[in-house]
């Protein structure tokens, strides 16, 4: 009774002031704050005039009359069917049919599904803008309500992606797999990697309209506050889900499909005699014109104050190929030292390097971020005519990598003495993680011509050359593809490490013609090692016939659960769920009655979520 009373309340008047903007964003009871926060910032960044509308507008206002387009965000899609009543969900038919949009993010593409399946339940919904299932949430992903990134693998034949670099890592939150009933229509942007590559992200049209669902949120910024806010903040996306979003937008509103994929691709600041050439040189898509708003902030390291402002209207065009267009800016006085540049369009910023070192700026379009340390550096010895400049392929700043000195290509592309920007391999992610049995690196390379295979090389802190610790030669799983034009995975483990010590890695790959290139590099610290750190231990035996005992280790006092699944995923038995003191734990787990298969074991404590498989052999 008192929930009914305060949502009468809620909806009793208008909260917010209807004028009309290109997109409404919905807010109401059971909306996630911080995924509305993080939409209005990309609407900004954009230049995308937005408006928050309440139920109440969106059940009394005609919306085709004063939006072009409306945003329902994550959250509670419960709350929404009960706040928008019959002439609200028809006003949103009617906004779509008519030639606008509709955007659901999570909990908002389910609200605009006819049907949800949410944890076992079947529930039918009204809106029905999508003659289908949203099935959620995918506790092989996470487990509601757990919070956690995870790989997309865009749909390269999705005209939307035009622009993409073939998979985005992006935070789930609860998110559904969408599957369309006989007769609805329904184009895949993304799949999720983790759950049977089914579908994540899609569009499809309604009417004269057109529609967006995103099962996780590409709105969230996780390295980043120019979202508004600091959620899930710990985690890195490698990079910025926004440019899709860009693409996503143009495709929703009928405009060209842009993209605003901007980098500094290529520098100098430092050499032997009285520093001679300095410049900077950025990447900028060619159909960009908008060099006014466009500025490259110079930051100085050993403050973090800015000491310079150059805008893209000076710079000079260079060479464009593949959707690029090279600019760049003889700029003398480039700081020797820890120093840094902010790429900034419309006062976000989209880029933020430094060499020598990474700092905080304090001041400025930066104020607040920590640099990135791009990990070389010009040490005052190099001859003139030198520059740090990108190697790689790809149509974003992830797809390359800084190289050492090489002779300065401005306003080319970049062609040094080890790399040209044409790789023979294509890489989309070089990732590492310490795990129990050492320090796990994971790349993926998006498309591979005559790769014979990858050398890994590491060096510790205290060393200045590489050493090289893995070869194709010797390890299988490090044999390339050869001719690959689809996404490739691959893993090594490296168990030789010392807990304290800081390790950097090089991905190196070798062609036919025995030409080696230095495609990746990444630096990952390993903690140190901590015998009574909280851990999911192997059970034991594995593979069991019919019970095994399940062992694990808290170092604190913690909420427990510990969970099965089974390889699809779906839950099997809890085994415990309960709040338990530091110290070691054994579960004894009995598959009578199940059949012989792969299943998961699933530990969650307040800080981590651990998971192992198990076999049971029947």
């Amino acid at each position: 009774m008192i929930y009914r009373l305060l949502l009468i309340l809620i909806l009793a008047g208008n909260l917010f002031a209807v004028n009309g903007a290109q997109v409404a964003i919905y807010n109401g009871p059971g909306t996630w704050p911080e995924g509305i926060t993080s939409f209005e910032k990309f609407c900004d960044w954009k230049g995308i005039a937005h408006e928050q509308v309440s139920p109440t507008d969106v059940n009394t206002v005609v919306l085709k009359d004063l939006y072009e387009g409306i945003f329902f965000p994550g959250g509670d899609a419960y709350y929404y069917k009960v706040a928008i009543d019959t002439n609200g969900l028809q006003s949103i038919r009617d906004l779509i049919n008519g030639g606008g949009y509709y955007m659901g993010m999570c909990a908002g593409s389910y609200f605009a599904c006819d049907s949800i399946e949410w944890e076992g339940g079947i529930y039918d919904y009204q809106l029905e803008l999508f003659n289908g299932f949203a099935r959620g949430a995918i506790d092989t992903i996470a487990p509601w309500p757990v919070y956690v990134m995870t790989d997309v693998t865009m749909n390269m034949n999705n005209p939307i992606n035009a622009y993409s670099g073939g998979n985005e890592s992006i935070l789930y939150y609860g998110g559904p797999v969408y599957e369309p009933k006989p007769g609805q229509q329904m184009d895949t942007l993304a799949t999720w990697d983790a759950w049977y590559n089914l579908p994540a992200i899609v569009n499809f049209s309604y009417g004269a309209g057109r529609v967006f669902f995103s099962g996780p949120h590409p709105e969230t910024e996780e390295d980043s506050d120019r979202d508004g806010n600091n959620f899930a903040d710990a985690y890195s996306d490698n990079g910025s889900d926004w440019p899709f979003l860009w693409s996503v937008m143009d495709w929703l509103m009928k405009k060209p499909i842009t993209d605003p994929r901007f980098w500094i691709n290529e520098f100098h600041y430092d050499d032997h005699g009285a520093d001679a050439n300095e410049f900077v040189e950025l990447i900028v898509p060619d159909s960009f014109t908008d060099f006014v708003n466009l500025h490259l902030i110079l930051y100085d390291g050993s403050t973090g104050l800015q000491y310079a402002d150059h805008v893209g209207s000076t710079f000079t065009t260079g060479t464009t190929q593949d959707g690029f267009t090279l600019i760049s800016k003889n700029i003398a006085g480039l700081l020797d030292g820890m120093a840094g540049f902010a790429l900034v369009y419309q006062n976000n910023v989209i880029q933020f390097l430094s060499y020598e070192g990474s700092f905080v700026a304090v001041d400025g379009p930066a104020s607040g971020l920590t640099s990135s340390d791009i990990g070389l550096m010009e040490d005052g010895t190099d001859s003139e005519g030198l520059s740090l400049q990108l190697s790689g392929t790809g149509d974003t700043y992830r797809s390359f990598t800084w190289n050492t000195p090489s002779t300065q290509t401005t306003g080319q592309t970049n062609n040094n003495t080890q790399l040209d920007q044409a790789l023979p391999v294509m890489l989309l992610t070089f990732k590492g993680a310490q795990e129990e049995s050492g320090i796990k690196l994971v790349w993926k390379t998006a498309s591979e011509i005559e790769n014979l295979g990858f050398i890994i090389e590491r060096r510790d802190e205290f060393s200045v050359s590489y050493e090289q610790i893995a070869h194709y030669n010797n390890d299988l799983a490090l044999r390339g593809a050869g001719n690959s034009n689809y996404v490739n995975e691959y893993v090594f483990v490296d168990a030789d490490i010392v807990g304290g010590k800081e390790y950097f890695y090089r991905l190196l790959q070798e062609d036919y013609s025995g030409q080696i290139n230095i495609i990746g590099e990444l630096n990952i610290s390993a903690s140190p090692i901590i015998p009574n750190q909280t851990a999911l231990l192997p059970n034991y035996p594995n593979p069991f016939n019919p019970s095994t005992v399940i062992s694990y280790r808290l170092d604190h006092s913690s909420k427990v659960q510990l969970n099965i699944f089974d390889l699809q995923g779906r839950h099997i038995r809890t085994l415990e769920k309960s709040v338990q003191e530091a110290g070691e734990y054994s579960v004894r787990f009995n598959g009578r009655g199940l059949s012989s298969g792969i299943y998961y074991v699933r530990l969650q404590t307040d800080k981590r979520i651990f998971s192992r498989k198990m076999m049971l052999l029947r």
